[in-house]
Parts: structure tokens; sequence; C-alpha cells
């Protein structure tokens, strides 16, 4: 109703209905471009800038009392668009149907709703869901990723492509499903990124890219992914003359040594095989660049390996030689027969595997039956049986290594009584000389 006042008396009642606009969805060549818009705004094939044509009832005439949104941001019109128009071949209207024109603003994801307002009553608040049009945005491209390796300790990677959209709220970007986030203040547009990566380790880790909840493809490479530096040992120490018996601390230094609690060391022979030698980290550096480790028992020349996720660097590590420093008797001289204890003292002498004992042509394996009390210190085995009228030279082999030589002789025979049978017990033969009195 409308009524006017001069002077304190007011007119008749004037009655006329008030519309909302409505938007006009059911005319092909006035909805928005199906193959979508890039998140500049402009055409999905980057030609010229989008523009949406708006068709509806209750427009009314006066362009600057209209306003266009798509997904909440300002659509801006195009100056001088409102116009009447026949839309006769695909909507029948009993009041006059109007153009609107406005530019696709940037954005990004799908079923962004276009709402027009003209003066405070808008297509949306009076219409619900029904009879609104929708744009949607390409979804992104990931073009390349770069570096394609970054430290243990982190870093962060540049992110080119396309449809990234106008800023990184609805952006989402995982490595191998753990999310980076996007490195605050750097330079964020519709075609650049960058992101900042934890400390981690591994390699080969998939990147993915969504914004607004779609996912990136990925164009130019067959796939995008991230790789942690590999270790590398620059430093051990003590690096030799290792104690066998262990209980030794090694200091390991280098760089890209991983997460702390997260690598695994070990001890390899000259093959590389695994061997059956303790080896504990006890410290870890923040900045992953040195280990503290202790060593179990263990003999030869083997190398210390650092397992990152898979990624491996190693270096040589030594335990000393075994050496004889005395044994018991001090003089051995065992008798033919063999049998007899003898003990070696020393260090070194190993754990027991692959280690044996060497006389002359003789090998002992420890442990067995001829020697049966070992350590690292400490030998007891059984002398052999045999005979030489040299000295014969004995070595403690442990791990390949060989210790320095003791010596030990046979015995020599000693007669201790004789006695010849009579004539009538035995036959003399004066050829051989036996059995004949003189």
């Amino acid at each position: 109703n409308l009524t006017v006042a001069v002077d304190d008396v007011w007119s008749n009642y004037f009655q006329f209905d008030e519309f909302s606009p409505i938007i006009i969805t059911e005319c092909d060549a006035y909805l928005p471009d199906t193959d979508g818009y890039l998140t500049t705004g402009l055409l999905s094939d980057g030609s010229a800038q989008g523009i949406l044509s708006i068709v509806g009832l209750y427009f009314y005439e006066r362009e600057n009392s209209i306003s266009i949104t798509v997904g909440g941001v300002d659509c801006p019109l195009v100056s001088g668009s409102l116009q009447a128009v026949d839309l006769s071949d695909c909507y029948t209207a009993e009041v006059d149907t109007m153009l609107v024109k406005c530019y696709v603003p940037e954005g990004s994801g799908i079923d962004n709703p276009v709402v027009l307002t003209r003066d405070s009553s808008s297509t949306y608040s009076i219409n619900g869901t029904e009879g609104i049009l929708y744009v949607d945005y390409n979804s992104p491209e990931l073009y390349s990723v770069s570096p394609s390796y970054v430290p243990t300790t982190g870093g962060y990677l540049t992110l080119t492509g396309i449809n990234f959209g106008p800023t990184s709220d609805e952006t989402k970007v995982k490595r191998d499903g753990n999310t980076l986030s996007v490195k605050e203040g750097a330079v964020y547009n519709h075609t650049y990124m960058v992101v900042r990566v934890p400390a981690g380790q591994g390699s080969s880790q998939p990147i993915s890219v969504t914004v607004d909840s779609l996912a990136a493809s990925i164009t130019s490479v067959s796939s995008v992914s991230l790789s942690y530096i590999a270790p590398v040992i620059t430093s051990v120490a003590p690096e030799a003359g290792i104690a066998t018996k262990g209980n030794v601390e090694i200091r390991i230094e280098g760089s890209n040594f991983g997460v702390k609690g997260n690598s695994e060391i070990y001890l390899a022979n000259r093959e590389g095989d695994k061997v059956d030698v303790v080896a504990e980290i006890i410290s870890e550096d923040f900045d992953h660049t040195g280990l503290d480790v202790l060593l179990g028992e263990g003999q030869g020349d083997l190398f210390v390996v650092l397992n990152v996720s898979g990624q491996a660097a190693s270096i040589a590590v030594n335990y000393s030689g075994p050496a004889i420093n005395s044994s018991y008797p001090v003089d051995i001289e065992v008798p033919t027969r063999g049998g007899s204890e003898v003990i070696l003292y020393g260090e070194n002498f190993g754990s027991g595997e692959d280690c044996f004992i060497v006389f002359g042509d003789w090998k002992y394996i420890i442990p067995s039956e001829n020697a049966t009390t070992y350590n690292h210190t400490y030998i007891s085995f059984k002398s052999p049986e045999g005979e030489s009228d040299e000295e014969l030279s004995i070595r403690v082999v442990a791990g390949g290594k060989t210790s320095n030589e003791v010596f030990m002789t046979f015995e020599p025979p000693t007669l201790s009584s004789s006695s010849y049978a009579s004539a009538g017990d035995s036959d003399c033969n004066t050829e051989y000389g036996l059995f004949c009195p003189e």
C-alpha cells in the first residue's frame, strides 16, 4: 500500500504488488557454460573472460539496483547489459522477460549458486534452492613439483599448474596422505603455490592437490612424487681398534639421518649380508647429522649400515684382531699322545663365531670337543696327537684376522726300560737283528 501526506493530510491508499526477481533456468542459451570456467573467471579454454547471461522476471529497468553474486563473490555487471529479451521460444511469461550480464569472478569448486538481488530482494531468498543457476569452475591441474628431493629435516616445495583458485583457503596438498601446509606469506595464485614439507624420510611419496574438493589431475608428467634425500655417512669414530668384547660406543656423522626413532642401524659383512652383532642407537642429533651407537661383541672387518626408510648408507668399522699375550704352560711342550691342557691368554679372541686355533697342520674350530672353554681373553684347549722335531706355531684366528704366534713342541721320545726274550721264546733273525743274543 502507498499513501502520500501533505501538511499532515493523507491521501487515499494505492495498492500495488512488489515481486522479487526470478531467474529463468529453462532456456539453454542463457545457462552457464557447461565446460565450466577457469578459476580466474576465464572460459575453460582461456580464450576470453567468462560472461554470465542471466534472464528472468521482475528485474525492472534500473541497472544500478541490481547486483549478482557467484558463490557469494561479486559478479560485476556488464555496463548497459540490462534489457528486455524475447524468450518466447523457451519460456512463456505474462510480464516482460529481462536480460542482464556479469563477468564471471574468480572462484573454485562446483555448484556455486548465482544469486541476483534487486534492491533488497534476491532470487535465492524467495525461491529457496529451486530455479537457481550454478557455476562450475574447472578442476585443478598439477604440472610440476620442485625440488624432487628435500632434506630429511624438511623444506619447501613449489607447485605449478592451473586452477589453484584465488586463495589457499580451499586448497589441500598432501604427501603420501599427510597434509602439507601452504607457506604463510609466500606468493599464491591460480598457477603457483609454495608448501612446507615437514621432517621425514623415504622415497617416491605421491603428491596430491585438491581445490574446493576437486582433485587435481596430473599433466606434463606421468606422476608427481617427493623423495627425501638419502642418508650420507661421512665419518665414524673410532673406525678401527674396536674390542671384540663389545660395549663400545661409536660416533657416526653425516647428513639426512631421518626422524628420531624411525631409522635402523645394523652391521653387515663385506658381501652386504646382515651379521648377528648388536648395534643400538643411543642418541640422535636434532638436525639429522649425527648418531651415537653402542656396538655389541663381534669380530672382523664389517660395515655399519644406516637404513632410513629403505634408503641406506654405510661405512667400514673394524674390530681389533686377536693378540696372544701369554700361555700356560709358559713353554708349551706336550706329549705326542695329545690331550694335555693348553691355555692362551690375550685379548680380542672373538665371540666364538668364525674363530679357530691353528697350529702346524692342525685347526681347532671354536667351540669344539678339543676347545671347550673360551672368551675374548681366554682359550683352553687340548693338545693334538702328533709328532714333530720342529717347533709348531700356535695362532688364533677371529673374523678373518690372525694373531701373533706362540710356539709348541712335542716331547721327545723317552725309553724308560728294555728287555729281550730268551732264545727259547723267539727265533733269532740275523737279517733284522731281532732276538739274537750277542
